[in-house]
């Protein structure tokens, strides 16, 4: 309203509405010189402007609680609140311009105008193609800002971000998810964007063949193995390698068992790994041997555990041996003479035994002979010359059928006479 001024004019009084002369500041303020009898509100002054997200703000620093404040906007809307006045719905990094009328009884209005830009908006966040990992994947921000602030949300597992890297984790083999990506700064419009990425696909679990068994160990076959694949051997117990598919397992005592883990690599797959167990072989009993019994030229024994399964290899030190089921026969002896004989069991898939030895002695010389029409000739008893008369036949007779093996006697080392062959007992 402008202000009435009463004054006298040819003795008349004449009320006339004043009107301010204004002028106005290159600060945008509006200067009201007034003139009449109400003083004039004092200019509304005004704090920095401090842009927010759609609109701004901005006190009035010579606020008075006592007067009215009426805004109005050229943009959006605007409120005055304790002095402090609020720009609303513009848009980004958009200007307005508030007009402040300030009024009080018994005070002529004055006004001033405040101008203000709303917030700019943070770039929205690019992204490099994701790339799988072993139960997740990365991905890169391109337009990455240290100044901003980068919250994370995953629609699967957790998802964290370092130095513009994001690293999704916490997903299944081949499984997807995407991530929400917020980047904030203060004095600045948030903004945002989304990534997806695919965990890699896990390996094939190495299969095997059954375990074969070997002296110290045992080996086995990867069935579905494949070149490219990197094979990392472990054993709980020994020693383990890879070779081409085959797994050798070494190292162990007889019979012992052990567990193979194979772990399996590969560029760009999850890994995956599986176990296989095997047993070495056994170890074949040493043979036991029972004690010797002379014979003519030699001696026997038997093998008291034989076992029709295993093949035995037999030497001797003098003479020659043989073997028939589990009986060896030395032979090949002089009278009395002695040999060792070694003794050693093996089988297919198993150990082969401790080697056994057994020490023998053959028949010795014969001293003197017992039946009538003998005498000793090379060491043994036999029929004196021909076997032609009643007498040397019956003793040629008896001495053939009837001879044993009493006081370790052997028959005779050369032929006398045409009709037996010499035998003979002490």
């Amino acid at each position: 309203m402008p202000s009435r001024n009463r004054n006298m004019q040819g003795g008349k009084s004449v009320v006339s509405d004043l009107a301010p002369r204004t002028s106005r500041t290159g600060s945008g303020q509006v200067n009201d010189n007034w003139v009449g009898v109400f003083p004039p509100m004092p200019i509304p002054t005004f704090g920095s402007v401090t842009p927010t997200s759609g609109g701004w703000t901005v006190s009035i620093t010579n606020y008075d609680a006592a007067a009215t404040y009426v805004v109005t906007t050229t943009a959006g809307s605007v409120s005055q609140s304790s002095g402090t006045i609020t720009q609303s719905g513009l848009g980004n990094n958009t200007s307005a311009t508030v007009t402040v009328t300030v009024s009080k009884t018994g005070y002529s209005s004055s006004i001033a105008v405040i101008a203000g830009t709303s917030q700019s908006q943070l770039a929205a966040p690019t992204f490099s193609a994701s790339t799988g990992t072993n139960g997740g994947w990365t991905a890169t921000i391109t337009n990455y800002d240290a100044a901003n602030t980068y919250s994370l949300s995953t629609t699967a597992g957790s998802a964290s971000q370092t130095s513009g890297t994001i690293t999704q984790s916490g997903l299944g083999n081949n499984a997807s998810s995407t991530v929400t990506v917020t980047v904030s700064r203060s004095g600045f419009v948030s903004n945002s964007g989304t990534v997806s990425g695919t965990s890699q696909t896990q390996l094939a679990a190495p299969t095997f063949s059954a375990t074969t068994a070997t002296a110290g160990g045992w080996t086995a076959t990867i069935t579905n193995y494949d070149a490219s694949i990197t094979y990392s051997i472990s054993t709980n117990a020994g020693s383990a390698s890879q070779t081409s598919g085959t797994i050798t397992q070494s190292g162990l005592g007889n019979g012992a068992s052990s567990t193979v883990t194979a772990n399996l690599s590969k560029t760009g797959f999850a890994p995956n790994s599986g176990t296989v167990a095997g047993t070495s072989q056994g170890k074949l009993a040493t043979p036991t041997l029972s004690g010797t019994t002379a014979t003519t030229g030699g001696f026997t024994f038997t093998i008291t555990n034989y076992d029709a399964a295993n093949t035995y290899t037999i030497s001797t030190s003098a003479g020659s041996v043989s073997r028939s089921g589990g009986t060896i026969t030395q032979s090949g002896l002089g009278n009395g003479a002695s040999a060792t004989v070694s003794v050693t069991a093996s089988r297919s898939g198993f150990v082969s035994s401790d080697t056994a030895t057994r020490a023998g002695t053959s028949t010795p010389n014969c001293s003197s002979c017992t039946y009538a029409y003998t005498q000793v000739e090379g060491g043994n008893c036999c029929c004196v010359g021909f076997c032609g008369g009643a007498a040397n036949q019956v003793c040629c007779y008896d001495i053939v059928v009837y001879s044993g093996n009493p006081a370790g006697c052997i028959g005779c080392n050369a032929s006398i006479g045409s009709w037996y062959a010499c035998d003979g007992t002490c």
